[in-house]
This record gives structure tokens, sequence and C-alpha cells, in this order.
């Protein structure tokens, strides 16, 4: 009812609130300090890192979620590397381009304006894609899910790259072999689910060898 609805608002407030003061620090706040050694060499977060959910978006615009106004692919992995994130560290904070996305589209365009209607100013469009590349450079470890090529994605990857943040890169099928991931990532994974079990093992391995 009621209760839930104002319970779930403020959750995405709070989720907001954490975002803004994020992205709104004049430094970058990431750094190899804020990175530890998994038991197989492989670098990852220290806990309260800040993790960015890089993938793809539009690809394509072969996709049906129009939730945007543009043709995208399914967006449902960001809600489970979310949750995979969180399971391995509940201090962690999300940034999600597509809640950026939203929020921007709310503060650009009139209550009620139709999907299709928006996005057709190229400077909004500019806006909107400078501000998740800089979101990338700025947090601790970017996550970026590429079943197929995204161009967006591409740039987000090269910017956390230039600022020294640490990147995983999830990438089903082919995509493994993509220079981009090859020349970008810190690691890469097959699926979702590998890198899920293998950020809990790290985090949980850490944490057991922090109480040593």
């Amino acid at each position: 009812g009621s209760g839930v609805g104002s319970e779930l608002s403020h959750v995405w407030a709070l989720r907001l609130e954490a975002m803004a003061d994020l992205l709104s620090s004049t430094s970058t706040v990431a750094s190899n300090s804020n990175c530890r050694q998994a038991p197989d060499g492989s670098a990852f977060p220290r806990p309260g890192a800040s993790y960015f959910l890089s993938g793809v978006m539009g690809g394509s615009a072969t996709g049906k979620d129009k939730s945007l106004g543009i043709d995208m692919e399914s967006q449902d992995y960001r809600g489970q590397i979310e949750r995979a994130i969180l399971a391995s560290d509940p201090t962690a904070t999300i940034v999600d381009p597509l809640i950026m996305g939203g929020r921007t589209a709310s503060r650009l365009y009139l209550p009620g304006t139709p999907p299709e209607q928006m996005w057709k100013d190229d400077a909004h469009v500019r806006e909107m894609f400078a501000d998740v590349v800089e979101a990338a450079a700025k947090v601790d470890c970017v996550i970026s899910y590429l079943p197929v090529a995204s161009m967006g994605s591409a740039v987000e990857l090269h910017s956390a790259r230039a600022a020294g943040r640490l990147i995983y890169c999830v990438t089903p099928g082919s995509m493994r072999g993509n220079w981009v991931v090859r020349s970008y990532a810190n690691r890469v994974f097959d699926s979702i689910a590998e890198h899920s079990e293998w950020l809990l093992q790290v985090q949980q391995g850490a944490g057991a060898t922090s109480a040593a």
C-alpha cells in the first residue's frame, strides 16, 4: 500500500543522495589505496567502495525497452549486478547511469512528456553522456556488462582506465575477445553469476583475513 510506496521512495531518495554526494566531488575519490589483492592476484575494492554500473543500453538500437525514450536492450542486468555488489559489501555506493538518465530527463522535460519526444536535442544528449562518462572516472570500480558491443560503454571504460580505476567486464559469448575489453579490463567474467560468486568469495576471504 502507501506505506510500501513511501518506504521505496525513501530508499530511492537515499540512493540519489549518495550518488549526488559522490558525483559532486571536485576531486576523484578512487585510488590504488582503495584496492586490495585477491588470492588469485586480482585487485578488488575495499569495503565502502563506489561502483559504476556500465553496460549496453542502446547498443544497435534493436532493443524493446523505451523507458528513457531510446530503444534499449533489457536492463535487468543492472539489478542483478547491484544485488551482487551489495551482497558482498552492504556499505558500497552504487552509481547507475540509468538512474542518472531518468533524473536528468525529469529536469529537462515536463512531466508527462512522451518518451519518444525526449533526447531530440543533441545538446541534451551531450550533457547526459558527459555526465555518465565523468561518473565512470570518479568511482572506485566500474563493472561493465557487455553481451554485445557498446560504443557508450567503450567510452566509459576509456575514461575509467585513464583515471586509474578498477574495471571488471562481464562478457558472455564472443565479447571476451573484444579489443576494448582486452585492453581495459582488470578481470573478465563469462557471466553475472560467475562475477557475483567471485566478488562474494574475495570479500568474505578478505574479511576473514582481517579478523584473523
